[in-house]
């Protein structure tokens, strides 16, 4: 039980560090419609393109968060079944269980990785693409 204590203490931790990286900076906050962002920044000229706006910016930045996160949610999850692998000792079925937990971080990075380039696929040009 400590080890999930643990582990959701550190996840609130990390997700508190993350958002302070994106607290407003007012002093080089950029502009967008006259509104002044940290975030986004969109230009006149290249306001009017599909990939060139603000709506795009923020859809590449939240892929971009969700892969980070889903990355250290993984080696938090490979790390929390091998640690009861581990400590399994004379029970088997501790044991299974570490293993599973692993068998299951790992179909989940398979599934969020060809959801990946499914989205590349469909999408024209690609989501990281200016085109």
């Amino acid at each position: 039980m400590k080890i999930k204590q643990t582990m959701i203490a550190a996840a609130i931790a990390l997700t508190s560090a993350t958002g302070m990286l994106f607290y407003a900076n007012t002093a080089n906050a950029a502009t967008c419609g006259g509104v002044k962002t940290s975030i986004i920044s969109c230009s006149q000229g290249k306001g009017t393109s599909t990939t060139n706006n603000g709506v795009w910016g923020l859809l590449i930045l939240t892929l971009n968060i969700m892969t980070a996160g889903v990355g250290i949610l993984a080696v938090g999850g490979i790390a929390y079944g091998a640690a009861l692998y581990a400590s399994s000792g004379d029970k088997p079925e501790q044991a299974k269980q570490g293993m599973q937990f692993i068998k299951n971080v790992v179909i989940g990075l398979v599934a969020y990785g060809l959801m990946f380039l499914i989205l590349n696929f469909i999408i024209p040009g690609g989501i990281f693409t200016n085109g």
